[in-house]
């Protein structure tokens, strides 16, 4: 399982518990049932939009790092040709 699809899959956890939460807190401070799960909606759309941000961060440091990795093979392979030679 790489980083990425585990960070997908918390970030869907941690919303729902975000959203219930908030919404569950919103009822035991006496508000209105619709404030309520306007309030658990706006934590959990929240959670959802800082996990896929750093989803894509995440996305683009494991392409850079695999590009930097077959960069440095390459360099090791053309210096052990040049060392032969």
């Amino acid at each position: 399982m790489s980083i990425l699809s585990a960070w997908k899959a918390w970030t869907l956890q941690m919303a729902v518990f975000a959203g219930a939460g908030t919404a569950l807190v919103a009822l035991l401070q006496h508000a209105p049932a619709r404030v309520a799960c306007f309030r658990g909606a706006i934590a959990w759309f929240a959670v959802i939009v800082l996990g896929k941000g750093t989803g894509w961060v995440l996305d683009k440091v494991e392409v850079c790092s695999a590009q930097a990795a077959k960069d440095l093979a390459r360099a090791q392979a053309a210096e052990q040709e040049g060392g032969e030679a």
